[in-house]
């Protein structure tokens, strides 16, 4: 059933200064693709230099 007050994906969302177009679901399995990002890419964390004192970013 369509929502008749839903946005159509050429409608602009913002009210001022941009264009955001909601283009709907545009991956078929979000979740795996998350946790192949998580697992398969090298992060690290940031680290802060404030004061001569280095810190990482997870601390």
């Amino acid at each position: 059933m369509t929502d008749l007050f839903s946005p159509k994906p050429t409608d602009n969302l913002l009210p001022y200064d941009g264009k955001l177009n909601d283009l709907g679901q545009v991956i078929d399995d979000p979740e795996s693709l998350y946790e192949a990002l998580l697992t398969e890419l090298p992060w690290q964390a940031d680290v802060v230099k404030l004061g001569g004192v280095s810190k990482s970013m997870l601390e």
